[in-house]
C-alpha cells in the first residue's frame, strides 16, 4: 500500500502507484512496508462446561496466545455459546499491555451475551493489541482471553469451538 500525507494538515490519501498516480508537492509519501511476522490463530474445540452456575460466575476458558513480537496486532475471537440454557450470561475478555517500552497502559475489549433460544449466541471480539516488555524482567507481557458465565438455577453455560487470531499490522514509513 502506498499513501501521500499532507505536510500541511497530516492528512493521509491512499494512491495506486502501480497506475502512475504519485504524490502531490504538498506531500511527503507513505509506504506500509510487508510485515514478516506471521499471523498466529489458536482453536479449540468444544472447550469447558459449567453445571448450576447459579451461585455466581465462573471461568469457562482462560487462554494465552503464543507469545508474539512486539509490536501492533489485530486481535479477533469469536466465542460461541454452544449447548447452554436460555438465560446463560457469558462474558469474554481479551486484555494485555500496550504502549511503549515499560507498561504504558493496557488495552481489554470486552462483548457479552445472555443466551437466547434461535438467536446466533456469539461474541466477537476485536481490538488493537500492542504488547511490550515489561520493564523489569524484559519478558514480553502476555495477551490473554478470558470467558465466564452465569446460568439460571440448575443451568449450563458451555462455550464451543472458537478462534483466536492475532495478525500482525504493518507499520507505515515515511519515505522522501
Amino acid at each position: 500500500m502506498y499513501g501521500c500525507r499532507s505536510v500541511r494538515d497530516g492528512a493521509l490519501r491512499l494512491v495506486d502507484a502501480e497506475a502512475g498516480q504519485k504524490c502531490a508537492k504538498t506531500e511527503r509519501a507513505v509506504k506500509w512496508n510487508g510485515d514478516s511476522r506471521r499471523t498466529f490463530v489458536v482453536r479449540r474445540s468444544a472447550y469447558n462446561g459449567a453445571t448450576d452456575l447459579s451461585a455466581g460466575p465462573a471461568t469457562l476458558m482462560s487462554v494465552m496466545p503464543p507469545r508474539i513480537a512486539e509490536g501492533t496486532w489485530l486481535l479477533t475471537a469469536r466465542i460461541p455459546a454452544t449447548y447452554s440454557d436460555p438465560g446463560a450470561k457469558i462474558t469474554c475478555t481479551a486484555q494485555g499491555a500496550m504502549g511503549s517500552y515499560g507498561y504504558a497502559g493496557t488495552f481489554e475489549d470486552t462483548d457479552s451475551l445472555t443466551v437466547t433460544p434461535g438467536a446466533d449466541n456469539v461474541l466477537e471480539l476485536q481490538t488493537i493489541a500492542m504488547t511490550t516488555r515489561d520493564f523489569d524482567t524484559d519478558e514480553l507481557v502476555p495477551i490473554t482471553v478470558r470467558c465466564s458465565g452465569t446460568a439460571p438455577p440448575d443451568g449450563n453455560a458451555m462455550i464451543g469451538e472458537y478462534q483466536i487470531a492475532l495478525v500482525p499490522v504493518p507499520s507505515p514509513e515515511l519515505t522522501e
